[in-house]
């Protein structure tokens, strides 16, 4: 069932960071900003980029621990896995394995977030969906060692009168989840082919890892988006 952006924009900024869409209620037009002067990590989502929200889970360990034991327990005997976040380009990045995954409309439930660990892989946007309707692209590529490091390629197309294609942008860093919400650190960023002086403050956005025996999808969401991708 396809949920109406009119129905996004009832909660507040803090209740988007565990529903369907993460700050919906900002809108989009911001999100979808992958340049040197963004956040980095999910495009301009100020509500959201530089706090480490909480849950109000329990952070003691024993859950983490046991989220991991089971992902590791699925991806056993899993091909496709890491060895090295350098695969030669800036920041690490590998190229795109994929095509832009165009923006359609959000469809769907309207289901939190659910977290999760991150399995080791090469993940490939698939799917886009955009609360304000279809229009556009975004394209990426996200590289996870598996134990908190990872690398991504990504370009978005705004759909705007001009210059729509935003430029390449490559990050790495460091990732940590902490119930259904995943941060990311930063320690080098590229954006159009050339180093930003200073890497992008860090993105709080939330976030699910789905697996079914060797398959895993990593869905996250930024202000009125949310993207699916799927692991080579």
């Amino acid at each position: 069932m396809r949920i109406r952006f009119s129905a996004l924009l009832l909660a507040s900024s803090l209740a988007c960071v565990s529903a369907f869409i993460a700050s919906a209620c900002s809108g989009d037009g911001s999100a979808v900003s992958d340049t040197d002067t963004d956040s980095g990590g999910g495009g301009a989502d100020t509500g959201t980029s530089s706090r480490d929200s909480s849950t109000g889970d329990d952070d003691s360990g024993s859950g983490d621990a046991s989220k991991k034991d089971a992902a590791e327990t699925e991806d056993a005997g899993c091909t496709p896995i890491v060895t090295s976040l350098d695969a030669g380009g800036a920041c690490g990045t590998m190229d795109f394995g994929a095509i832009a995954a165009p923006f359609g409309p959000v469809d769907g439930g309207a289901d939190p977030y659910k977290g999760g660990v991150f399995p080791a892989g090469v993940y490939d946007a698939v799917g886009a969906e955009r609360a304000s309707g279809s229009g556009g692209s975004w394209r990426e590529t996200f590289v996870s060692d598996g134990a908190g490091r990872f690398t991504r390629i990504r370009q978005i197309d705004t759909n705007a009168s001009d210059a729509s294609l935003g430029p390449i942008t490559r990050r790495s860093g460091t990732y940590a989840a902490t119930g259904n919400t995943i941060k990311f650190t930063y320690d080098c960023a590229y954006a159009g082919g050339a180093p930003l002086a200073t890497p992008p403050d860090p993105d709080t956005l939330p976030f699910e890892i789905l697996t079914s025996k060797c398959d895993a999808t990593y869905r996250y969401g930024v202000t009125g988006i949310r993207l699916t991708l799927k692991r080579r």
